[in-house]
């Protein structure tokens, strides 16, 4: 009678044992992800901090830049009133040659976001074309390299048996 009681309870003790076993191997799967995760919001956070702090020193920037367009404001001022009344003792007009750069610059500019968004796509398709020819250059490579390997075995064996005969 002892023996049949202690069959079940072996075959429940070997049952137990396994599925610990299977336990901890979740709870170390669990621990990797969680520590996984855990070290992603961290990195995450990290990017946070630094573009708060980077924002902050933005905004300290900006007010030193503005401090110092309020100091030079007036010298500018007064430099374009006296460049004006010197191009006007001149008999130069000086608003109609601003208006002619102002114009001549937005064309540039168009032209330039023009060409830029063309050479921009043709990146974007030399690129696309480049990593197609990679992948179809890898996929022969390896259909290739099967039948080099065994080109050297054959040169190998050639080289074996010139050295026997010398």
């Amino acid at each position: 009678m002892a023996s049949k009681s202690e069959k079940p309870l072996k075959e429940f003790m070997n049952k137990f044992q396994k599925d610990v076993a299977l336990f901890q191997k979740d709870l170390t799967k669990i621990q990797k992800q969680i520590k996984k995760e855990g070290d992603d919001i961290l990195k995450k956070m990290k990017d946070v901090a630094k573009k708060t702090q980077y924002e902050k020193h933005l905004g300290d920037i900006e007010k030193k830049i503005e401090k110092k367009l309020k100091e030079f404001e007036p010298k500018i001022n007064k430099f374009v009133t006296d460049l004006n009344k010197s191009a006007n003792k001149a008999g130069i007009d000086l608003t109609d040659i601003e208006k002619s750069i102002r114009s001549n610059l937005k064309s540039a500019r168009a032209s330039l976001q023009k060409s830029t968004k063309k050479a921009k796509s043709a990146v974007k398709k030399a690129t696309k074309k480049k990593t197609a020819a990679k992948k179809t250059t890898a996929k022969k490579a390896t259909a290739t390299k099967s039948p080099a390997k065994k080109t050297t075995s054959k040169k190998a064996a050639t080289k074996k048996t010139t050295s026997k005969k010398a």
